[in-house]
């Protein structure tokens, strides 16, 4: 009809069997009459081609997607088994170090600490995350934050050894070394491995604590002096120098002999060289001051052993 009235288009409707068909008309205009010419398809014509070229690239995609899973899963496999068994290690490592293992925020908070760090600083049971570290410092400060913990660390390169109070309410001392974390020129992040020395730091106020008393008693004792196995001076008071006027430099080695008088000095060696056992015999000879004179002295020989039991030197004492 609207070929008729000379109208072209195209409409998608039901023929008249109900199906569905796209239809195109157009008007045809003759001498002495006027004509409409429809043409029609169904639209599952039309779709067919569409759809089977559809399946066609489902199917292809599918099998292309299905084969490059399969590469990549071949391929990446031992690279995420590598990972994982870096990353396990790194765990084990970090979490199996006898060392304070610690990440400081901005703020001075802990935002990561190992097994180690969690035993010493807080124990097992409390958290540790979230607390300042400059908190645990026996150490004065002014601030909290990471400048201030840098501060007293001392920065990278360094390793200063901090009181810290531990979980057990003693104080310990750790040597931290660190590495800083930069975000544009500034730092954000602290990276502390932290070495408990403890004991090194009590050994070592020992030993200090020990050549103190040493030196005291050396200096309140008569003349005394220490030397090796095979007699070489290996220390001699202030006694010894005032006594028989000798520098250092004239002591050492065996030099110190020429300070005992030169009748008595065979009597040294005999009752050194062939004694058993530690010798605790005294025995009288003279020593020879600077200016000439000789002084009667009491002269004992005391054996000193080393920690496995062997005879490492001798302390010889010269009593008026």
């Amino acid at each position: 009809r609207r070929a008729l009235f000379g109208e072209t288009g195209t409409q998608v409707g039901p023929n008249r069997q109900g199906v569905e068909v796209v239809a195109a008309y157009v008007p045809i205009v003759l001498r002495y009459d006027k004509l409409g010419l429809v043409a029609r398809i169904d639209l599952d014509e039309i779709r067919a081609p569409f759809i089977r070229t559809n399946v066609k690239i489902f199917g292809v995609g599918l099998v292309l997607t299905l084969v490059s899973a399969f590469l990549f899963l071949k391929v990446s496999e031992p690279l995420i088994n590598d990972l994982q068994l870096s990353e396990k290690s790194y765990r084990d490592l970090v979490e199996g170090a006898n060392n304070l293992i610690l990440r400081i925020n901005e703020a001075g908070e802990i935002t990561f600490a190992n097994s180690f760090a969690h035993t010493f600083l807080a124990g097992k049971d409390d958290v540790l995350l979230g607390h300042r570290l400059m908190s645990f410092f026996e150490v004065e400060s002014e601030g909290h934050g990471l400048d201030q913990v840098v501060e007293i660390l001392g920065g990278e390169g360094r390793q200063n050894e901090i009181p810290v109070r531990m979980a057990d309410g003693r104080v310990g001392y750790v040597s931290w070394p660190v590495k800083l974390v930069m975000d544009q020129g500034r730092p954000v992040e602290l990276l502390c491995i932290g070495n408990d020395t403890t004991r090194i730091h009590k050994a070592s106020l020992a030993q200090k604590e020990s050549e103190e008393r040493f030196r005291g008693l050396a200096k309140a004792s008569p003349v005394a002096i220490i030397t090796d196995i095979a007699g070489n001076l290996l220390y001699a008071n202030e006694k010894m120098h005032e006594l028989t006027r000798a520098t250092a430099v004239q002591l050492a080695g065996q030099g110190w002999l020429n300070s005992v008088h030169r009748e008595d000095r065979k009597l040294v060696w005999k009752h050194w060289l062939e004694r058993v056992g530690p010798a605790t015999d005294k025995v009288e000879l003279r020593l020879m001051s600077g200016n000439g004179e000789s002084v009667w002295a009491l002269w004992q020989v005391v054996e000193m052993g080393n920690t496995r039991g062997e005879a490492a030197g001798n302390i010889h004492t010269f009593t008026d």
